[in-house]
């Protein structure tokens, strides 16, 4: 295969035995190659490695000097583009994160225009990478990775075929294991429905286990409960509008930062909808309640489509689902108005987010921190779903003090309250592929999946 073909691949400050491995590598694969270090005993060796291997002087540049130096940076740069007038892609090893910051402030510029990639080799935490630089580097379409030497395999073969395969591919190609495990999901998900006749809203669903009335409000457990909804959609939307500078690294896209505001928007008309559906429970007053919350959970959905899958995808099918959550819960009320209720849309909704979005997150890598928060959201959501459909189980387990449908209305607002807890305290990072990579199962199905794909290409 020759997928640099033509493309300028920049080597900084690698050690000898890893160079000469990537770099070979790189070379076979017909990149051009700019091998910068400081010992020029060591460049002058991997260069008659590569010529005994037959690659050609004018494929190659050794570049003598020190990058610590603003005059040795800008020198490294005027001789790269001056021999190859671009650059793909740049990996460098460095501990130091004013160096890395400084570095990589330059590369921007140049590996916009190749959408190529920047990759660190380091061991120790990437805290200290300018989260700004990062956020251009994802507006500008530039791959940011960082090997941390403490938990890779730094054997210079392996090393070097990880630096290969993440440079080498996009993660739309590489993830195909990703997208055929979500694709069949989604697929098994249609089809099951497809067979599955239309349902009406089973009446005994109004059937609440707690009917106390406290100061006139019937049903007050179950409406003032609530309450959870109001705040934390509320305080949400609150913070996002009008803190918006606080969030400016936390969102390196405009479309992501109004995805989280409609989410917490409609989280807080849940509260509403909610409250009017328990005063007086009933098919009418229910679409009121389950019409904010498929939009809620599908505003979420297409976000984590945008953080993980494709930026693009999420932002096309934001409206898309929106408007398919909308039509689910309408075509339910209409099909009941008319007398042959079909929940079958609405259910297919549902079942479509709540199985596909902690998939999304566990098969594929976050560019934030913080996923942990998503994950406790979604334990908090399923223990939500169990204990609506043990009202009358709950409430008797709890020797009649509450009903499943409150615990249900605790535990949404809680997991309401880490998916604000993600978007407040996460930021953008160098999210290491190479962790999903190296666990050798999915590796083998990322490997097959490479395989075949470039197989279709040829073909």
């Amino acid at each position: 295969m020759r997928r640099f073909l033509g493309k300028s691949v920049v080597l900084t400050d690698i050690s000898s035995d890893i160079c000469q491995n990537v770099c070979s590598r790189f070379a076979n694969e017909d990149a051009n190659l700019a091998l910068h270090g400081k010992n020029y005993d060591d460049l002058r060796e991997t260069f008659g490695l590569l010529l005994s291997e037959g690659i050609t002087k004018d494929r190659i540049t050794l570049i003598n000097t020190d990058i610590n130096l603003a005059s040795g940076r800008k020198r490294l740069f005027e001789e790269i583009l001056r021999k190859f007038g671009r650059i793909d892609v740049l990996v460098t090893s460095t501990n130091d994160s004013k160096g890395l910051n400084e570095l990589l402030s330059l590369a921007i510029p140049h590996l916009a225009i190749t959408n190529g990639k920047f990759m660190c080799i380091g061991n120790r935490s990437t805290s200290g990478v300018d989260p700004e630089l990062l956020s251009q580097c994802e507006r500008q379409g530039i791959r940011f990775y960082y090997i941390n030497t403490l938990t890779a395999n730094t054997k210079p073969t392996e090393l070097s075929k990880l630096i290969l395969f993440l440079t080498s591919n996009d993660p739309d190609k590489f993830y195909l294991g990703s997208h055929a495990m979500l694709i069949s999901v989604l697929l098994s998900i249609f089809l099951t429905a497809a067979f599955i006749p239309p349902f009406s809203q089973p009446q005994s669903y109004h059937d609440y286990a707690v009917r106390r009335i406290w100061y006139g409000i019937p049903y007050a457990d179950y409406v003032l409960s609530n309450i959870g909804f109001l705040l934390t959609g509320g305080y949400g939307v609150i913070r996002l509008l009008l803190s918006s500078a606080d969030f400016k690294k936390t969102f390196v896209n405009p479309w992501e930062f109004a995805m989280y505001t409609y989410f917490f928007a409609t989280i807080f008309a849940t509260a509403f909808g909610s409250a009017y559906y328990h005063w007086n429970p009933n098919n009418s007053t229910l679409f009121w309640d389950r019409l904010p919350i498929s939009m809620a959970m599908m505003s979420l959905f297409s976000a984590v489509i945008t953080e993980r899958v494709s930026t693009k995808l999420g932002i096309v099918t934001f409206p898309v689902l929106q408007f398919l959550g909308a039509l689910a819960t309408v075509h339910w009320m209409l099909t009941e108005n008319a007398g042959v209720g079909d929940l079958k849309l609405y259910g297919l909704v549902q079942i479509m987010s709540t199985f596909c979005f902690p998939l999304i997150l566990l098969a594929y890598p976050s560019r934030f921190s913080g996923t942990h928060n998503l994950f406790y959201a979604v334990a908090c959501f399923l223990l939500a779903r169990g204990a609506e459909l043990s009202d009358k189980l709950v409430y008797k387990w709890t020797l009649q003090t509450v009903g499943g449908h409150v615990l249900k209305h605790i535990f949404a607002s809680i997991s309401v309250f880490f998916i604000y807890r993600y978007a407040k305290k996460r930021v953008p990072m160098e999210r290491p592929i190479y962790y999903l990579y190296e666990i050798k199962p999915i590796r083998k199905v990322i490997d097959f999946s490479r395989r075949i794909y470039q197989i279709f290409k040829r073909d």
